[in-house]
């Protein structure tokens, strides 16, 4: 599958945000997209502005680099069919780095590793993965935890919702 060069711009100027190199940019404007529903790499605070660790380290890099970003927020799926269709130069949002999307996408180095975990009321009765048997189990479909999930246990029935905040979290 063809790599999509249009994830070029982000990844590649986060390689030279190191402030080793400067970015040799073809242009002066870049649209980034993310995932407004990710704290804390990107959310919504009281003032409805966008902010988070994704949202600082993306202004840090075009300014560092010289360039104007416009950023847009549409949610995880919508970013991704916009950078794939050519309207964002980039995606910036918290995506666990796959064989499957590295077939589809360029990605910069990892700045976060994700891990999963359980979450659950103080009074409940599951104390391990292994007590969501036969359970159902809310997860933000395509995220590093439904992986975990389906590959952890056939057994747990996993709730696909495009946005379903819960007990499981990255």
């Amino acid at each position: 599958m063809k790599k999509n060069s249009s994830m070029f711009a982000l990844f590649y100027f986060l390689f030279f945000s190191l402030g080793l190199v400067k970015a040799d940019t073809e242009k002066t404007k870049y649209v980034i997209a993310s995932d407004s529903s990710f704290a804390p790499f990107v959310f919504q605070e009281s003032s409805n502005q966008y902010t988070g660790i994704d949202m600082d380290l993306i202004k840090a890099i075009a300014e560092d680099q010289g360039f104007e970003i416009e950023i847009t927020n549409p949610g995880f799926d919508a970013a991704i069919n916009a950078v794939q269709s050519g309207q964002a130069d980039g995606i910036i949002a918290g995506m666990s780095v796959t064989d499957a999307r590295k077939e589809t996408f360029d990605f910069s180095d990892s700045y976060y590793t994700a891990n999963t975990i359980l979450g659950v009321k103080e009074s409940s009765t599951i104390s391990s993965y292994e007590d969501l048997n036969g359970k159902t189990v809310g997860v933000k479909n395509g995220t590093a935890s439904q992986t975990f999930l389906t590959e952890k246990s056939k057994q747990v029935r996993l709730q696909d919702q495009n946005f379903f905040r819960c007990c499981i979290y990255v």
